[in-house]
């Protein structure tokens, strides 16, 4: 008998055209009540099948009746009857019926790390549940030659829970997120009275997609800022950062490997520094003035370097002023300028405005540019390139002159100044003093000198200084007071 199908061929022998013959199949567990009592084969429930009138065989003639049972065993009886005679039996015959157990059907699929195995229960037992087991191919051999290895701790890297099984006839899917590696996926299925059946054996292939991190950078001056964001999962997968001259973009993309080669990058982070996954680092480089690609990479286990999108950041020295010396003979003004950046885009300038006027500059730089505010300024030929000097003199009337320089370059063409430098032209540089003489100012105290004999005074007059100070503030340029007044100081400190 094949699965439950009973299959029963019944010859009727006889020769009285009133006998009909037939077959019933029972459990076998309600034989001894039938050899007992044939009588029970009329109560409803007792048979668990029974030839219909309408098909018995007649006289002569074979039949062949096929029954669809439960698992189970069961007894098979042929009978016949005719008029005039009971019931006649034949001998008992006992058949087993059982479920032919199927493997399920297995279809997988793998998206990285997450392997998705959807399995169909194609049994028809109600007692068959089926589901999946997952192992490292490597031990797959071990699992082939002993299948019970699958009950001990650890062999397996996923099994299907017993309340997750897929019923007779059903279908279901599993979702399984494995570590990277190879791995073998078994349907198996399991029902009342049978072992357990193992499907065939399908390979999976479990990685992480590689992913490039995230990069931001920022750039002052020389200095590169740049910060790496780690996306990835896979705990192999670290990143980090190359720096590369602009001009060396072109190669890069047509042969990455170049960047392995002695010089070709200016930047690359150290293995020790390289940022972990789920984590982000930041790294400063200090660049020569230029332009340049940033681009952030990742590696891991099992895949090759995987390069982001080309960053072009521009590095620029940080622009300074001119370094500005001046010297003045009678109404000449000698003045010396010196271009001390590097950036060669970077040119100076020097110029001369009166002394009144720097509040005015110092408020609105703009103002060099303003036809006739400045006294004198050299001409914008001869700006001064990167590490050049240029002298020039200048012719001035009498007076306080503010000397000083400012540079540009491309990516400051707001000028910077430098230092100011306060000179005074001709002999009456303090303007309305005239004819004053300093000595005037400050008139002895003939209190202070120790020998009435000798002309030298002792020491100022404390009183009289006090209104001569006056007389000198009312005399100059407010804008030269500060000076002055440091000088006079001085002097008299060291009487």
């Amino acid at each position: 008998m094949q699965e439950t199908v009973l299959t029963a061929t019944v010859a009727n022998p006889n020769t009285d055209p009133t006998a009909t013959c037939g077959a019933f199949a029972l459990e076998s567990a309600k034989l001894p009540d039938f050899q007992a009592d044939p009588t029970k084969i009329d109560e409803p429930g007792f048979l668990t099948w029974r030839t219909d009138a309408a098909e018995r065989v007649a006289a002569g003639a074979e039949g062949t009746f096929t029954v669809d049972l439960a698992a189970g065993e069961y007894a098979v009886v042929g009978e016949c009857v005719s008029d005039g005679n009971p019931t006649l039996f034949g001998t008992e015959q006992l058949v087993t019926s059982s479920h032919t157990l199927e493997a399920p059907t297995l279809t997988t699929a793998v998206e990285n790390t997450v392997l998705t195995a959807t399995v169909a229960n194609t049994n028809v037992d109600p007692t068959a549940t089926c589901g999946i087991i997952v192992l490292e191919s490597a031990k797959l051999p071990d699992f082939q030659a002993d299948p019970t290895k699958i009950d001990e701790p650890g062999f397996l890297t996923f099994r299907t829970d017993a309340a997750e099984r897929v019923a007779a006839g059903a279908e279901g899917t599993f979702t399984v997120d494995l570590a990277a590696g190879e791995y073998a996926v078994v349907g198996e299925c399991v029902s009342d009275g049978n072992p357990t059946l193992f499907g065939t054996e399908q390979l999976v292939t479990s990685s992480h997609t590689l992913e490039a991190p995230t990069l931001t950078t920022a750039v002052e001056n020389t200095v590169l800022t740049a910060t790496v964001a780690n996306t990835n999962v896979d705990p192999t997968a670290t990143c980090g950062i190359i720096v590369l001259e602009s001009a060396k973009l072109p190669d890069f993309q047509a042969d990455p490997t170049k960047i392995d080669e002695p010089g070709f990058l200016t930047f690359r982070t150290d293995a020790a520094e390289r940022v972990a996954a789920g984590a982000e680092g930041t790294f400063t480089v200090d660049l020569a003035a230029g332009e340049y690609a940033v681009v952030g990479e990742c590696v891991s286990d099992g895949n090759p370097t995987l390069f982001g999108t080309e960053e072009l950041v521009t590095a620029t020295n940080a622009l300074a002023g001119p370094t500005v010396t001046t010297g003045v003979e009678a109404g000449t003004l000698t003045i010396t300028i010196v271009n001390q950046n590097i950036d060669p885009s970077s040119t100076c300038s020097v110029f001369v405005l009166e002394n009144a006027k720097i509040t005015q500059l110092m408020d609105d730089p703009t103002k060099i540019d303003e036809e006739g505010f400045l006294t004198w300024r050299s001409p914008e030929t001869e700006r001064v390139g990167p590490g050049t000097a240029n002298a020039y003199t200048v012719e001035l009337e009498d007076g306080p002159y503010i000397v000083m320089g400012e540079c540009i370059s491309d990516a400051n063409p707001t000028p910077v100044f430098g230092t100011q430098q306060l000179v005074t032209v001709g002999e009456n540089a303090l303007g309305s003093l005239g004819d004053l003489d300093l000595g005037d100012l400050i008139p002895d105290n003939p209190d202070d000198n120790p020998n009435p004999d000798n002309p030298d005074p002792g020491g100022p007059d404390q009183d009289a200084l006090a209104g001569s100070v006056q007389k000198l503030v009312d005399a100059i340029d407010v804008d030269v007071i500060a000076e002055l007044l440091a000088d006079l100081l001085g002097g008299m400190g060291g009487e």
